[in-house]
């Protein structure tokens, strides 16, 4: 995040704010930059600091000009006083307000804290994990599962929604439950529903779950983990594999085909034959699958998310969220 601090920063009759800030930025918590480098009030401002203190802060905003000709970084404009307007763009914050923004950890709301964190890591882009990783183990970033859609959606709602501040510290990842292409649940449907109304960043998952990217070398990895039951899982992946890309995107590997498929679904598995269809007819050992994304060994599964391409799809939604998240990282 980039805080863009306004002329009457400088004017103020102290400067404790604007030193905190610098100290944060120092923190690597955020960037710095100044609206009117050239202003009266900033330019005696900054030669009134001591010689540390001046390399110190040109220092930071060189950092800022450099890393945001290669990134796209979330600014946020301070001002001494005033009012804060979260509607505004860039939103229009008071120093303490900004303050505490930057002090606050960012949540990344999920279903299931563990899986869908290691899912979400495996598909972000190279140039992002390292990122990522760091911001966590600094307790910058807390991956928050809530348990299902149902409690995502109330999270949102309730939590959320009513307090505008925190629309800048927290974004979504949810599976769509999409038994066909286009086709999300109804509680999917919702809860999209309520982050957009709440103007709360999020992605969607186009495919079922995250058992539906877990790449081709990564499930054969899973059939030969053990010997005795290597034939009986092999011969059930020759089978997910007899099918479509969208019939494999879409199945239910936890259960198998629908009891009562919709039309779509219906449609979507018309020409399966009957002998797939009673071999996958129960799925395929599904809570095994999602977890292989938390058990990923020596980054093996990274890497062939990475050959398959299967992290694309979210690609335009994590470039959004590292707009909100990007923070110095020498």
């Amino acid at each position: 995040m980039r805080l863009v601090l306004t002329d009457s920063l400088f004017q103020a009759a102290d400067d404790l704010e604007v030193l905190g800030l610098l100290h944060r930025a120092l923190g690597r918590r955020c960037y710095l930059a100044v609206r009117s480098p050239q202003a009266d009030a900033y330019l005696r401002w900054h030669q009134a600091l001591t010689p540390a203190r001046r390399e110190a802060w040109d220092r930071q905003l060189e950092w800022t000009l450099r890393d945001g000709a290669v990134h796209r970084i979330r600014s946020v404009e301070v001002v001494a006083d005033g009012f804060c307007d979260w509607t505004a763009s860039p939103v229009r914050l008071t120093a303490a307000e900004a303050t505490r923004l930057v002090d606050l950890p960012f949540y990344i709301l999920l279903e299931n804290s563990r899986y869908d964190r290691a899912f979400l890591l495996a598909l972000a882009p190279p140039a992002h994990r390292p990122l990522l990783e760091r911001l966590e183990a600094e307790g910058r970033i807390v991956f928050r599962g809530v348990g299902g859609l149902n409690e995502l959606r109330l999270v949102v709602e309730q939590q959320i929604a009513p307090r505008a501040e925190r629309r800048l510290s927290h974004w979504a990842l949810f599976d769509s439950d999409a038994a066909a292409p286009g086709l999300a649940s109804a509680d999917a449907i919702s809860v999209s529903e309520t982050c957009q109304a709440a103007d709360v960043p999020f992605h969607m998952l186009e495919r079922r779950a995250i058992e539906n990217y877990v790449p081709t070398g990564a499930l054969y990895d899973w059939a030969d983990a053990g010997y005795r039951t290597a034939k009986a899982r092999r011969h059930l992946l020759s089978a997910l594999f007899s099918l479509t890309p969208a019939q494999r995107h879409h199945f239910h590997f936890k259960s198998g085909f629908s009891a009562a498929p919709t039309q779509q679904e219906q449609e979507l598995y018309a020409d399966v034959p009957s002998a797939i269809r009673a071999t996958l007819e129960n799925g395929i050992s599904g809570a095994e699958i999602g977890r292989l994304f938390h058990n990923d060994l020596r980054g093996r599964i990274r890497a062939q998310v990475d050959k398959e391409g299967a992290g694309a799809e979210l690609a335009p939604s994590l470039a959004r969220l590292m707009e909100l998240l990007r923070v110095p990282h020498g």
